[in-house]
C-alpha cells in the first residue's frame, strides 16, 4: 500500500473527505430503513407528576451506537479501497480540486460560524445568564473573531519558532514557569467569581436549593450515622458523598455543613479539577503554552457555557472529579508498566465506580480499551489482545468485589445491615428513561464533541488497519472511549445544558488535534475549523473574565427568598420543641434537607431528600416505614403541592391516623392518634 502523505496538497486528504461524506449519507439512508421501536409510555412506576418530564430516547440510543460503529468503519474501508485504486489514471482528476482551495476555506468558515451562532441561539431561553449584553452578536466581538482567524492563519503559514526569538529561547524555563503560575491564578480567579448565602437558595431564576439538596442531603445523613444503600440514598454514587462528609468531619471545629459551605467546597473541587486538567495538558503537550490554550478553551466551552458557575453544586466538578487524575495516572502507567501500577489503577477504578457509577464504569471500559490497543500495538495477534482485555476485566472485577466487600463490612458495622446493592443503579435506570430530555435541533454545539470523538475513532481504526501507531495512540483511544461513554448521558437526557459538562474529553482531544494540525500534519481546513473554536474561546473568555463582576448573578426577589428561609428556621425550632432529644425525626417536606440541617437532625424515613423521590415504589417504601416505625410526630409541608404530586398515599394515611396539632413556618405538626 502506498504511504499516505501528510501534506495538505495530497489527494489522500480529498479521498478522506469524500469517504466521510459517503459514509454519513449511507448512514442516514440506513437509519431511514431501520424500524425503530416506538416508545409511547414510560415505566408505570414513575410518579404521575414526573411522567410529562420524560421523553423516551430509545431511537437516539440506537442511532448513537450505530453511528460510532458504522461511520468510522466505512470511512476507513473506503479510504483504503480508494488509496488502492488511486494508481488508476481515471482518478487523477481529483488532484485538480484540492480541499485547500479558497472555495472550501470560505465554506468552512461559514459553516463553522453558523454552528457556533446556532449553538448559542439554543441557549436563548437563558439569555440573561449566557448572553448578557448580547456580547456574542456585538460587532466588536465579531471583529475580534475574524482578526483571530487571520492571526491563526498567519501562524499556520509562518509557525512560531523559539529559534527566531533568541530572548524567548534563552529564557524558556522562566517563561514556562510564568505560564504555569498564570494558569493557576486564572483558575482560582475564574472560579471564585461570586459569593453565596443560604438565604439566596430560593431565588427564582437559579433556584440553588433544588440542585444542591441532592448532594447535601446524603452528606448530612452520613455525618449523622446513616449509610448509603441502607437507610439513605444518593443519585450519583456512594463515595461521591463520603468524600465531602469526611472533609466536613475534619473541619467541623471551624465550619459546619450548610448550603453556603458546600458551595465553597465545590469551588475548591473545581479549582483542584482544573489544576489537574492543566497538569494533564502540560504532560500531554510538553508545553505550558499549549496547556494554557487548552485551559482557556476548557473555561469557555465548558465552565462559561454551563450552569455550574451559577448553580453549584451541579454535575461538575463533584461528579467528574476522578477522571482527569485517572488519565494523569495512565500517563505514568504508559511510561513503564509494572504489577504495582496495574494494581493501583485497578483499585483506583474500583473506587471510581463506587464514587460515581457512570464515571467509574466509563473509566473502567476506557482502561480495558487502552489495554486492548496496547496489545494490538505490540502484538499483531488479535487473540492475544482479546485475552489481555479479558484478564484486565477479571482484575477490575476482582478489585471491585474487594472494595464492594469492604463497603459492605463498613455498612454492617455502622447499621447492623448489609447494603442493598440492587439500589446502586436505580437512578441510572430512572434517568435512562429520558428524564428532563428534549429533542435536539439539527445543528448545535452537541455536534462538536461527537465529531471530535468520531474523528479520533476513525484515526484509531485506521492505525489498527495500517499498523501505524503514534506515541500516545492508546492514551488517545482511552480518552475517546471515555468521552463517548459519558456522552451517553446527553443522548439519554438530551438537554442542551448537559452538553458542556460532557464535552471536557472532546475539548482536550480537539486541542490535541489542533496542535497536530499546526505542527505535524499541516492540513489547513481542519486546522482552521478547530482554530475558529479556539479563537472564539479566547475572545469569549476575555469578555467573561473582565465583565462578570458587572453581571447580577442573583436574579429574582431576594426578600422573598429570605422570607422562605426564615420560615424554615421557625419550622426547625418547632421540630426541636416537640422532639428536643431525638436525633431522627419524620419529615415530609420539599425543603427537608435545609429543614433538617437547621434542626440539627436526620430524617427517620429512608431517603435523603424529596428531590430523590421519583417512583411509586419509593413512596410505598416510605409509607411502609411510617407504618412500621409509627412515629409519635410527623412534620409535613402544609403547602398541598407535596401531598398532591409526590405523597398522596402517605398523606392519606396521615389524615386517617394522625391529628393536626399546629402549623408553624412551612410545616404542619401531626401527632399520632391514641
Amino acid at each position: 500500500m502506498p504511504k499516505i502523505s501528510s501534506n495538505s496538497y495530497s489527494p489522500h486528504y480529498l479521498i478522506f473527505f469524500f469517504s466521510s461524506c459517503i459514509s454519513i449519507i449511507l448512514f442516514l439512508l440506513l437509519i431511514k430503513t431501520i424500524p425503530f421501536p416506538v416508545t409511547t409510555t414510560v415505566s408505570v412506576d414513575i410518579l404521575p407528576f414526573y411522567k410529562p418530564y420524560i421523553l423516551p430516547q430509545s431511537e437516539k440510543i440506537i442511532t448513537y451506537f450505530l453511528a460510532i460503529i458504522f461511520i468510522p468503519t466505512t470511512i476507513v474501508l473506503q479510504f483504503l479501497v480508494y488509496v488502492k485504486l488511486f494508481n488508476c489514471s481515471c482518478l487523477r482528476w481529483m488532484n485538480l480540486f484540492p480541499l485547500h482551495s479558497l472555495f472550501f476555506n470560505i465554506l468552512l468558515i461559514t459553516v463553522t460560524g453558523f454552528i457556533i451562532l446556532k449553538s448559542f441561539s439554543q441557549l436563548s431561553v437563558y439569555s440573561d445568564i449566557f448572553l448578557p449584553d448580547n456580547s456574542i452578536f456585538h460587532p466588536a466581538f465579531i471583529l475580534f473573531f475574524f482578526l483571530g482567524i487571520i492571526f491563526i492563519s498567519y501562524l499556520y503559514y509562518f509557525p512560531f519558532s523559539k529559534k527566531n526569538f533568541l530572548y524567548l529561547h534563552n529564557n524558556s524555563q522562566k517563561i514556562n514557569l510564568f505560564l504555569s503560575i498564570l494558569a493557576i491564578l486564572l483558575i482560582i480567579i475564574t472560579l471564585f467569581d461570586r459569593t453565596m448565602d443560604d438565604k439566596n437558595v430560593f431565588i427564582e431564576r437559579t433556584f440553588q436549593y433544588v440542585h444542591s439538596a441532592v448532594f447535601i442531603g446524603p452528606v448530612h445523613d452520613i455525618l449523622n450515622g446513616k449509610v448509603i444503600l441502607v437507610n439513605t440514598d444518593s443519585q450519583y454514587g456512594i463515595l461521591i458523598n463520603y468524600l465531602p462528609a469526611l472533609i466536613f468531619k475534619l473541619v467541623s471545629p471551624f465550619m459546619s455543613l450548610s448550603f453556603t459551605s458546600f458551595f465553597y467546597l465545590m469551588i475548591v473541587y473545581g479549582i483542584i479539577y482544573y489544576i489537574i486538567a492543566f497538569i494533564l495538558l502540560k504532560y500531554r503537550f510538553h508545553s505550558p503554552l499549549w496547556a494554557l490554550i487548552g485551559l482557556v478553551t476548557l473555561f469557555s466551552l465548558h465552565f462559561y457555557l454551563s450552569l455550574d458557575r451559577y448553580i453549584r453544586p451541579m454535575v461538575f466538578p463533584i461528579r467528574y472529579l476522578l477522571d482527569m487524575p485517572f488519565f494523569l495516572i495512565l500517563f505514568s502507567y504508559s511510561k513503564g508498566k509494572t504489577i504495582k501500577k496495574s494494581l493501583v489503577i485497578s483499585i483506583y477504578l474500583a473506587l471510581a465506580i463506587l464514587y460515581n457509577y457512570e464515571t467509574g464504569i466509563s473509566l473502567s471500559v476506557a482502561f480495558v480499551f487502552y489495554e486492548f490497543l496496547e496489545s494490538c500495538r505490540y502484538s499483531p495477534n488479535l487473540k492475544t489482545a482479546l485475552k489481555k482485555s479479558v484478564i484486565t476485566i477479571i482484575v477490575l472485577l476482582s478489585a471491585l468485589l474487594l472494595t464492594g466487600s469492604g463497603y459492605s463490612i463498613y455498612a454492617k458495622y455502622i447499621t447492623g445491615s448489609f447494603p442493598d446493592w440492587s439500589r446502586a443503579l436505580f437512578y441510572i435506570r430512572i434517568f435512562g428513561l429520558g428524564f428532563i430530555a428534549s429533542n435536539s435541533s439539527l445543528i448545535g454545539f452537541y455536534l462538536f464533541p461527537l465529531a471530535i470523538y468520531l474523528i479520533f475513532l476513525t484515526k484509531i481504526l485506521y492505525s489498527l488497519f495500517q499498523k501505524i501507531y503514534s506515541d500516545n495512540f492508546s492514551w488517545n483511544g482511552a480518552l475517546t472511549a471515555y468521552g463517548l461513554l459519558i456522552y451517553i448521558y446527553y443522548i439519554e437526557r438530551s438537554y442542551v445544558l448537559n452538553v458542556p459538562v460532557l464535552s471536557i474529553p472532546a475539548i482536550i482531544l480537539g486541542i490535541i488535534l489542533f496542535k497536530e494540525l499546526y505542527s505535524k500534519y499541516r492540513l489547513f481546513c481542519p486546522y482552521l475549523a478547530l482554530g475558529s473554536f479556539i479563537v472564539f474561546s479566547f475572545i469569549f473568555y476575555a469578555y467573561r473574565f473582565t465583565n462578570n463582576y458587572k453581571f447580577e448573578y442573583w436574579k429574582g426577589d431576594l426578600s422573598q427568598s429570605e422570607a422562605i428561609y426564615n420560615k424554615i428556621n421557625d419550622s426547625a425550632k418547632t421540630i426541636n420543641y416537640y422532639q428536643p432529644s431525638d436525633k431522627a425525626v419524620a419529615v415530609l417536606s420539599y425543603v427537608d434537607t435545609l429543614l433538617l440541617l437547621k434542626a440539627g437532625k436526620t430524617n427517620s424515613l429512608p431517603y435523603s431528600a424529596t428531590q430523590n423521590i421519583f417512583t411509586a415504589s419509593q413512596v410505598d417504601n416510605i409509607l411502609k416505614n411510617i407504618k412500621t416505625a409509627s412515629p409519635r410526630y410527623l412534620f409535613a409541608d402544609f403547602d398541598p403541592w407535596l401531598e398532591i404530586n409526590i405523597y398522596p398515599s402517605v398523606f392519606e394515611y396521615i389524615h386517617d391516623n394522625y391529628r393536626l396539632v399546629e402549623s408553624i413556618g412551612i410545616i404542619n405538626v401531626w401527632e399520632k392518634n391514641i
